[in-house]
């Protein structure tokens, strides 16, 4: 945060823009299979929309999964259990000069419209986060992942959707939902806010010169701030997660 006005300067987290959002999604239910390399090159043509221009997949198996790379390895298709989780396109990410054209609403809608199509019936309620990539600032992600009793599940249970920001195009789509836990924490136990800020502010805090960014732009000029490590604190506890 800034060590004279108190505000919080975003600097090797400058691609995040948004912070985590509720949202209800339509459920479509639909399951794409791939059985084998010629139900792959059709499916991420004729389903998804990409093109391999006339090449056919590769297919790797293992155990878990099928992955299916195309000659040239600039399109990926990953199936598990037979079910399609995975699509790549790297020709369609490739980083283009210029501002985005797509807004980053349009970029949530789109997202949005195709990851629900595929969604079980019971996958309703989601939290997002629309993130810029930090080498291709031209290209977005959008990472959903479960509403649990009205709190998002992290760090494991998602799904992620990227967007090329001139053409609007799904570039990756990736789903890794598995099983909800058996059982969470009581939210109702948890402590207060002030106890969590106390902890945070109990671990060493630097002071240092920083150029800040603003909507992933660094200023020009650097601004005296003070950094604190990012830490997660256990709710129930109070302590500080390493």
């Amino acid at each position: 945060m800034d060590a004279v006005t108190g505000a919080e300067l975003i600097t090797n987290r400058q691609y995040r823009t948004w912070r985590w959002k509720p949202i209800s999604l339509t459920p479509g239910g639909k399951l794409v299979k791939v059985t084998n390399e010629q139900e792959a090159t059709r499916i991420y043509e004729s389903e998804f929309g990409m093109s391999l221009k006339g090449s056919t997949f590769n297919g790797f198996h293992n155990e878990m999964e099928s992955i299916y790379v195309s000659p040239d390895e600039k399109a990926l298709l990953v199936t598990k259990d037979g079910d399609v989780i995975r699509f790549k396109s790297y020709s369609n990410a490739q980083p283009q000069k210029g501002k985005a054209t797509v807004s980053e609403k349009q970029v949530l809608e789109k997202a949005v419209q195709f990851m629900q199509t595929y969604l079980k019936q019971e996958e309703k309620e989601f939290y997002y986060i629309l993130n810029t990539d930090e080498e291709n600032p031209n290209q977005y992600e959008v990472e959903f992942v479960p509403s649990v009793e009205g709190l998002p599940l992290l760090y494991g249970r998602c799904i992620v959707v990227s967007v090329n920001g001139f053409t609007g195009k799904i570039t990756e789509y990736y789903q890794k939902l598995d099983q909800k836990p058996a059982k969470l924490p009581d939210k109702r136990e948890a402590v207060s806010i002030d106890a969590a800020a106390k902890a945070l502010l109990a671990k060493p805090t630097e002071l240092l010169y920083i150029y800040p960014f603003i909507n992933g732009q660094r200023l020009a000029k650097p601004v005296l701030a003070y950094s604190i490590d990012g830490n997660d604190i256990n709710a129930l506890t109070g302590k500080v997660e390493e």
